[in-house]
């Protein structure tokens, strides 16, 4: 049985696991916190549960997968439901719009709100569904790779509907042209910000996002989000995975026949193949000088600032994702991304998972995670964080009329610094590069490291990205990748 180091138990490193032991290999994973997850971890405080990073759960399938590979019954582990609704956003001009998950809903929604006509709705989710069946197969479930894609049907066919794709303009000009009422357009504008993007440079084909959320479906875990690491956790177990915490990698260790071990802070792990999980820039950094990685035009995603509040109280103007836009989208973007600055008005995402798991807060009250995007690498004090929080709480009060200050019980403020220390991701950046140019998704580091036997990477910092689908096919990927490696070696 060949011995396999993963390198970090978040979402990819735990899919990892699984598959690696599902395939015969004794699996030793390090994780230098004392729990698992990475950035989908979970914070207890005073009776409140918050969920500590990505709160929407898409493609459910992939997390099944894993389970049906092991012969464990998913139902037995894992369950969530399907959202009627999606999410609520909250405009400057007191316009609410409820984002309801069935297509046809939400465009009447839309246009009963706005004028913009539902017609127009339905015609963006189903280019949404096309550019995804185009790309789906060549890019998003397969490594990316220039040679192979030459002699892949699927890759010329997206190749030849390449218009159709959307390449060559921005997110925001793309919906620009498909509405015209500026709220709708910010709607649509914000789904490049799930890959850590701006819309005003990302390139159009990011607008497949709406159709995994609407024609797909969008889901919470009956237990919250964490419970997906939970479930992962117990399935890695039951197939035999060894899990080692508080273990920080120092170094990875190699010669010119490949990897031959890790050093930690606690002692040395031999192993001839070695998968991280880690941000793929830290990844080289545990490489030492010999091996650089190139941070040309590498852009970070965004970072984010969160305040985890337990509120005492009951709020019915709220649902369980919650948007509150700015009144200038372009210039918060100008802010994060060409002025490296706090934006002055930034947009809130509130998500309150105690709406459908009543268990993550006391009775009567609400455990509400409150994000705003940051620049990635930024520092804030004391005093920054003071203003922040009083502007986020007076933007939030006055759209729903309603102050609630008073009412916040307890508080857990994370900053792209702390995010960074909890998760060694950049700069807290939580899709490690941006998708700025139409270049950045080819850009990505692919599965292997190059020139080094036996070292593989897998997670949001790398092919296809970030988010929880795209970590669990990133795991997939390199998976696949060792299996047909070995079987030549």
């Amino acid at each position: 049985m060949k011995n396999v180091i993963i390198i970090g138990s978040g979402i990819a490193g735990l899919a990892a696991s699984v598959r690696l032991a599902n395939a015969g290999y004794k699996v030793n994973l390090l994780e230098k916190n004392d729990f698992a997850g990475g950035k989908l971890s979970e914070v207890l405080i005073n009776g409140y549960r918050f969920d500590a990073g990505p709160s929407l759960f898409t493609m459910p399938e992939l997390i099944e997968e894993l389970f049906e590979i092991s012969n464990i019954k998913t139902e037995s582990h894992f369950s969530y439901v399907k959202l009627d609704h999606i999410c609520r956003y909250f405009f400057q001009d007191d316009l609410i719009i409820n984002a309801l998950a069935n297509p046809s809903d939400f465009a009447n929604e839309i246009e009963n709100k706005t004028g913009e006509k539902a017609e127009k709705v339905i015609r963006h989710l189903e280019k949404a569904a096309e550019i995804y069946k185009l790309t789906a197969p060549v890019f998003i479930f397969k490594e990316w790779s220039y040679l192979q894609n030459l002699i892949n049907p699927k890759f010329w066919k997206a190749f030849l509907n390449i218009r159709k794709l959307d390449v060559f303009s921005t997110v925001h000009d793309a919906n620009a042209k498909n509405f015209s009422h500026p709220a709708i357009i910010q709607l649509f504008d914000r789904y490049a910000t799930y890959n850590g993007s701006n819309p005003y440079k990302a390139p159009a084909t990011l607008n497949v996002i709406p159709h995994i959320e609407y024609n797909k479906g969008a889901f919470l875990p009956k237990k919250g989000m964490y419970s997906i690491i939970e479930s992962l956790i117990t399935l890695a177990k039951a197939k035999g995975v060894n899990f080692h915490f508080n273990q920080e990698v120092k170094k990875i260790c190699f010669d010119k026949s490949g990897v031959s071990g890790i050093e930690t802070t606690k002692g040395f792990f031999p192993s001839k193949i070695i998968v991280s999980n880690s941000d793929i820039e830290l990844t080289y950094k545990m490489l030492g000088k010999e091996k650089k990685y190139s941070k040309a035009a590498k852009e970070k995603s965004t970072s984010a600032l969160v305040f985890n509040w337990g509120i005492k109280g009951k709020f019915n103007k709220l649902a369980l994702h919650n948007i509150f836009f700015t009144t200038d989208y372009k210039k918060e973007f100008e802010d994060l991304f060409d002025k490296k600055r706090i934006p002055a008005d930034p947009t809130i995402y509130l998500f309150i998972s105690s709406k459908m798991v009543a268990s993550d807060a006391p009775p009567g009250c609400e455990n509400w995670f409150t994000m705003i995007n940051m620049p990635a690498g930024i520092k804030v004090g004391d005093k920054e964080i003071a203003e922040i929080r009083k502007t986020v709480i007076e933007k939030i009060s006055n759209r729903i009329g309603e102050c609630f200050e008073d009412k916040i019980e307890c508080e857990w403020i994370l900053t792209p610094e702390k995010l960074e220390d909890r998760t060694n991701s950049i700069g807290g950046a939580i899709y490690g590069n941006a998708s700025n140019s139409k270049w950045s998704a080819f850009q990505r580091h692919q599965s292997r490291v190059p020139g080094i036997k036996g070292l593989y990477v897998c997670g949001g910092s790398v092919h296809p990205g970030g988010g929880i689908p795209l970590c669990l096919s990133s795991a997939k990927i390199a998976v696949n990748k060792i299996i047909k490696n070995e079987a030549k070696s």
